[in-house]
């Protein structure tokens, strides 16, 4: 019985040996994985054959973004079946500093996400961007291609550099008049706000609120005179925003009383490109509207209101009031203004936002409209 009982014991310990054995070799195993894992973090290769691009500039959402020293990112995955659970992005400027932003936000295929990022305090600007995809604890390797360098070419170049207005002067938390810009009505119809721009990120704002039943001048602006060459072509833009009631017109245009449409007819004493109803209340739109040099012969109207996925609602036609684009004569004044209103406005609150004014010179330098959508 004795020996029985030792050999049964003998097998109970050799059994529990071996089960220690195993429990020890997993152990071990997922300890040296854990360490794997948190080490490539910085450097490993992603085993995903995933495919995105950087579509991120500052003309994206605007110069305030600039000025507080703040980039929205734009990330788009265009193909992959790896699960990307967030992104380690590097700022870098010129001089090879450095800011490391990781954000957790996953991000599907054909999906594109935009992620802002204030690098005050650790960068005085940013001149590349690098994107690192994370899997787990892993990190993809950089983002290059149409990337970085698209990124450096547009953060190089001041964004007002081809605009003949600067809407950089206006100073949030004040009314009525801005450096080279006139209000439209009294300044309390006329405020400078910080609030959700083009794509919902905080922007600077021009806010032409309405405070009275009478249908009169309810906000908005006239610029001072920029002086142009008449034998160039021009573009004017703002993003425009109606809230509350579509009473009122909306109203976009320029003044340059010695002008016609484009059939060369109908001399345009008060010329406006829009006028009227935008198609949907709170909801941004671009406007865009040109003025052609005198002596071209063929002046198509390429003019309209375009939103925020790129989509061009309305066109314009070129031979009516508030429905047109326009063309110098050889007798025009050279100079032109910029004016955007709301006007006969007799619901009280209603309002009506501005963003990014601008007059450009068409001669290749001017941004894209894709630019001036942030779609690019």
């Amino acid at each position: 019985m004795i020996r029985g009982v030792k050999s049964q014991v003998g097998v109970i310990s050799l059994i529990l040996l071996v089960l220690i054995s195993l429990i020890s070799v997993t152990i071990v195993w997922n300890v040296i994985a854990l360490f794997l894992s948190n080490s490539s973090s910085d450097i490993g290769v992603s085993s995903f054959s995933d495919s995105f691009e950087i579509s991120s500039n500052l003309v994206k959402y605007g110069p305030v973004e600039q000025a507080s020293d703040t980039i929205v990112v734009g990330i788009k995955k265009n193909s992959g079946d790896g699960k990307v659970d967030g992104f380690k992005i590097v700022l870098e400027n010129e001089k090879g500093d450095s800011y490391v932003y990781e954000d957790n936000t996953s991000i599907a295929v054909l999906e594109t996400n935009y992620i802002p990022i204030n690098y005050k305090g650790f960068l005085d600007r940013v001149s590349t961007i690098s994107i690192y995809p994370r899997y787990g604890k892993s990190f993809g390797g950089a983002i290059t291609g149409s990337g970085s360098s698209a990124v450096e070419t547009k953060l190089s170049k001041n964004y007002y550099e081809t605009s003949l207005i600067n809407a950089s002067s206006w100073v949030v938390g004040t009314s009525g008049t801005q450096p080279g810009f006139t209000p439209n009505g009294p300044a309390t119809k006329n405020r400078i706000i910080t609030g959700l721009g083009p794509r919902g990120y905080n922007a600077t704002l021009w806010e032409a609120l309405n405070t009275d039943a009478v249908a009169n001048d309810d906000g908005g602006w006239d610029t001072v005179y920029s002086t142009v060459d008449t034998r160039k072509t021009y573009r004017f833009s703002v993003w425009i925003k109606k809230t509350n009631s579509n009473d009122g017109n909306t109203y976009f245009g320029l003044n340059n009383a010695s002008i016609k449409h484009l059939d060369n007819t109908n001399p345009a004493i008060y010329p406006y490109f829009f006028l009227g109803d935008l198609p949907t209340l709170d909801t941004w739109y671009l406007l865009v509207g040109y003025v052609y040099a005198y002596d071209l012969s063929q002046t198509p109207s390429l003019g309209g209101v375009y939103n925020e996925r790129g989509e061009k609602v309305i066109s314009f036609h070129g031979i009516t009031n508030g429905d047109s684009d326009y063309k110098f004569t050889s007798a025009s004044d050279p100079q032109l203004i910029h004016r955007a209103y709301l006007y006969y406005d007799t619901t009280i609150g209603d309002r009506q936002y501005f963003f990014n004014p601008r007059i450009e010179v068409i001669d290749g330098s001017e941004l894209s409209i894709d630019e001036l959508l942030g779609l690019k």
